[in-house]
């Protein structure tokens, strides 16, 4: 998948992994980052891209979107931050420059520290 293919699937609330299904790809205000074991004690994260902005940390055929996992109709559990306790905040719109579309984007809260992140 290209870079504009994996933030266009994650806004239209698909699940993309990068080289296994430890590995997830989201958007946490604004910053687009590769979650390893999201919500558990182990998780770790690095930048979906270098510092440029375009070039991937991964190859492209690396990363898939989890057809079988139904997100979008699921609620996040844990802050991918903290692992703290999350509440839903409200539902926005995005406009997609490049391609000219809007998705509706989730805005959810952590309660521990307070952080948004969006799916």
């Amino acid at each position: 998948m290209t870079l504009q293919e994996i933030k266009d699937a994650v806004l239209a609330g698909k699940t993309v992994h990068w080289s296994n299904s430890a590995y997830k790809v989201i958007n946490c205000d604004g910053d687009w980052l590769i979650v390893y074991n999201q919500g558990e004690k182990n998780e770790n994260c690095i930048g979906l891209t270098w510092r440029d902005g375009e070039t991937l940390n991964g190859k492209e055929e690396d990363f898939k979107v989890d057809e079988e996992d139904d997100e979008w109709d699921m609620e996040p559990q844990y802050c991918p931050f903290c692992g703290g306790e999350v509440r839903f905040v409200n539902t926005a719109k995005i406009a997609d420059e490049e391609s000219g579309q809007n998705f509706d984007v989730d805005e959810y809260q952590c309660v521990t520290s307070g952080r948004s992140f969006y799916v």
